[in-house]
């Protein structure tokens, strides 16, 4: 064999070429990642937000602690109320995780105070089957009690996807009857200018979807809403500089 022959300009050139185009395009396709995945995990972050008041039909939520005797699969656990007002229980509610057919899926449950199932909701999943109808299948579990979520019946021909959820709602359900009502968290005024400044820093830095402002022996009440990823905190600077004002204007520090 003449290998002099194999690294000839001619025959090197094209698998430069392709090398480099591999190179360009593996760059391209990473800073798109990174530039959409945070996009993308708060997408699906406020799904499960909002899902969680969703299946019981309230609009205050407290997180509470997942119970030691839970199933691994339960993720998070939820006191929903009427309202902050009357907080009024109207149930528990639970994000669970399970294996699919094609991937995992993520379930959030509500549960009633009597016991029974509120809905159930899937927020992600990768399931492939095609199977009509079969998105309709948590359905089948509202009205539910919690004795019988297990005599559900799965669905022809998606039964690893529909026993994977039946199973998920049954972890849901024992692990919500086994939760305590966490206590409300009791809010703290700031009062000094130290106070106000660190609340602002924490208007800037914190992860919450707000900062809520309250004056003593008033019902007044004001949210500031706050960015969560770095990226919008770069195109947003003015907008924060002004939201940290508004805190100073809502305590009179001028």
């Amino acid at each position: 064999m003449n290998f002099k022959s194999i690294f000839k300009k001619q025959n090197i050139l094209p698998v430069a070429v392709l090398l480099a185009i591999c190179i360009v395009v593996a760059g391209v396709l990473g800073a798109v990642n990174l530039l959409t995945a945070d996009r993308i995990a708060d997408n699906e972050y406020q799904k499960v937000m909002k899902s969680i008041t969703e299946v019981v039909g309230g609009e205050y939520a407290i997180e509470a602690n997942v119970s030691e005797n839970a199933a691994d699969t339960v993720t998070g656990m939820y006191k929903v109320y009427n309202n902050k007002d009357d907080m009024k229980l109207l149930g528990t509610v639970a994000t669970v995780k399970v294996k699919g057919y094609a991937g995992d899926i993520l379930l959030t449950v509500g549960v009633k105070v009597n016991g029974t199932v509120s809905k159930v909701i899937i927020t992600s999943q990768s399931e492939s089957h095609g199977k009509a109808g079969m998105s309709s299948y948590p359905d089948k579990f509202a009205g539910v009690s919690a004795e019988n979520v297990g005599s559900v019946d799965l669905f022809t021909g998606a039964t690893v996807s529909s026993t994977a959820i039946r199973n998920g709602v049954a972890d849901a359900v024992k692990a919500a009857m086994g939760t305590s009502e966490p206590e409300p968290e009791k809010e703290v005024l700031p009062k000094t200018d130290e106070e106000i400044l660190e609340l602002a820093g924490e208007l800037v830095q914190n992860e919450k979807g707000f900062t809520k402002l309250t004056l003593p022996g008033s019902d007044e009440l004001q949210r500031i809403f706050n960015y969560k990823y770095p990226y919008e905190y770069i195109g947003s600077f003015d907008e924060i500089i002004k939201r940290k004002k508004q805190i100073f204007q809502f305590y009179g520090k001028q």
